[in-house]
Formats: structure tokens, sequence, C-alpha cells
């Protein structure tokens, strides 16, 4: 079942993630937000390796200065895919579309990406807030 958890970040604020949206529809992130995808062959019982994942492409784009270098100005997406989840096994892309049904993505909006590219903190605190939506979206469903 395809997932898609995105939210806003607003102006030096860590994301409400009351405000936070969940899809099963998979769209490219809005300019002004961050977003966590898994794809449509994930089971959702494999919620903790999709948190790995998320957390794994979100250091990627982090670590390796994604948002400074490759990406700056653009929306970025970093994913790989869940039944392989190495270092070598991760991806960037410009897209979400490039990615397939069994890679869980980190989006990161274009705005977000002009504004917050060095906030570390903001976007962490980001991304582990959706984390926590899609753990609680998974739990609901599977109830």
């Amino acid at each position: 079942m395809p997932l898609m958890v995105t939210g806003e970040v607003v102006s030096q604020r860590h994301l409400n993630k009351l405000n936070a949206v969940v899809t099963e529809v998979l769209i490219e992130v809005p300019a002004n937000n961050v977003a966590i995808y898994a794809g449509a062959n994930i089971a959702l019982f494999r919620q903790l390796e999709m948190v790995t994942g998320w957390e794994q492409c979100w250091k990627f784009i982090r670590d390796e200065a994604i948002l400074d270098v490759q990406f700056a100005n653009a929306v970025a997406y970093a994913g790989t895919n869940i039944n392989s989840k190495g270092e070598a096994d991760r991806r960037i892309a410009s897209d979400v579309a490039f990615f397939g049904p069994d890679d869980v993505i980190v989006g990161v909006g274009v705005g977000v990406n002009q504004e917050f590219r060095s906030a570390n903190t903001i976007l962490d605190s980001a991304i582990r807030q959706l984390i926590q939506v899609a753990r609680e979206d998974i739990l609901l469903k599977a109830a």
C-alpha cells in the first residue's frame, strides 16, 4: 500500500504535525513541505524497516550535503529499496517518479531547501515528526 506523509515547515519553527497530511497517492512534495514515502509493494507490517529507511535517507541528504551542492535551490529526493538498504543502494533524484514500488523515500520541497538548507535541527525535527505521524497512521490502519 503506498504511503505519503507530508507537512509544511514554517519559518524558524518545527513542522506542526497536526497539519501533516497522510495519503495513499504519491505526488511531488509541495514547495514548502518535507515528505516521506513508502512504495506500493511495501506492506504496513514492515513499519520498523520503513522507519529505518526514512532515517537513513534523511541522514544521507544531511550528511552528504545534498541540499547544499547537487540540489541547491531545487526539490530533492533520497530513496532506497526496503529490501536492500545498504549505503550503495541509496539514490537521489529530482523527481519522485524515479523511485520504484519497493522504495522508501524522503523528499524536500524547493522552498524548504532554499530557506532551511543549513537548518539541520529544524529539518531533523520535521522528518522525525512525519515518521511519528506515519507510525500512528499505520497503527490506526492495523486496528
